[in-house]
């Protein structure tokens, strides 16, 4: 008895090569950089794909542009930095305990003095003494 399979002729089919496993036997230095991811410090998806995703750059954000934005929100941090910075060092610096000093009665003091008796007010009211 003969064997009930066939064997089907094969046809070779051929792949372009961005279609390969191996990406057309680019190496990972000849490949060409994808706009928008940088690798920074070895691993994982660069800033600039990170900051795309949190703060997207078509859009509008206080009436300004992304750019505009980001850079007055760094001087405005670094603006409350620097108070910050100042009065701690403001503020924890021990100085003397430097009171005014008091005046002593035993003083002189000649000059004009003017007294202003109780009676009717400025407003039309009468005051006396006691009030």
């Amino acid at each position: 008895m003969a064997s009930t399979e066939q064997s089907l002729p094969t046809k070779e089919t051929q792949l372009p090569e961005w279609e390969h496993e191996n990406g057309g036997a680019q190496t990972q230095a000849a490949a060409p950089a994808k706009r928008g991811l940088r690798r920074v410090g070895g691993g994982g998806a660069g800033v600039s794909a990170k900051l795309d995703r949190v703060l997207p750059p078509h859009r509008r954000y206080l009436g300004m542009s992304r750019k505009v934005f980001l850079i007055v929100l760094l001087a405005v941090m670094l603006a409350l930095l620097a108070l910050i910075i100042g009065l701690a060092a403001g503020l924890s610096h021990k100085s003397k305990n430097q009171n005014l000093p008091l005046p002593t009665n035993t003083d002189k003091h000649v000059g004009d003095f003017t007294y202003y008796g109780t009676g009717l007010g400025a407003c039309g009211e009468t005051s006396g003494d006691s009030d």
